[in-house]
């Protein structure tokens, strides 16, 4: 690739697990050959949902440790992470991710299209983005920000309770 090239992998919001996972992520990376991959997949006790999430941990983990050489060669790399898209693996995603995948796009009003996928790609893409390097970038309608919210307890800092005292 030319020097002024950008590059976008595609990893999922099912990777956002990483941080939890990074050693596992680890001994993934350390694997030399392809006939490794059958034992670490017994030897970790891997199933197929797990497969994915390890996977795209994996996309966005790689995106991230070669940023700095992909800069020093001109070239931008970044990680898109849809979450809840209109494909047709949205109701095998729904099955593995069960009620509360179901819940965040119920929260969201609506899965992603892969239209808007493209879109933010696109951008990502293109010199306008010329400053994004390195990044992960979540394309799920909210669905991390409702996550997040609930996990760290964060409705004291919503605006509803001053609405009320008006």
């Amino acid at each position: 690739m030319k020097s002024g090239a950008s590059i976008v992998n595609m990893a999922s919001r099912a990777g956002h697990g990483w941080r939890d996972n990074l050693e596992q992520n680890k001994r993934l990376a350390a694997l030399r050959h392809a006939d490794q991959v059958v034992d670490f997949i017994r030897a970790e006790g891997i199933d197929a949902t797990r497969c994915y999430n390890l996977t795209k941990e994996a996309m966005i983990l790689w995106t991230v440790a070669i940023t700095e050489k992909m800069v020093g060669r001109g070239i931008r790399i970044n990680s898109l992470s849809p979450g809840g898209i209109s494909t047709g693996i949205l109701d095998d995603f729904k099955r593995a991710f069960g009620a509360k995948m179901a819940r965040n796009v119920e929260r969201a009003g609506r899965p992603g299209t892969p239209q808007e996928i493209a879109d933010i790609a696109a951008f990502v893409l293109s010199p306008a983005s010329n400053w994004l390097k390195g990044a992960d970038i979540a394309i799920d309608g909210g669905m991390g920000a409702f996550n997040m919210t609930d996990m760290l307890d964060l409705d004291a800092m919503c605006l509803d309770h001053l609405e009320a005292a008006e």
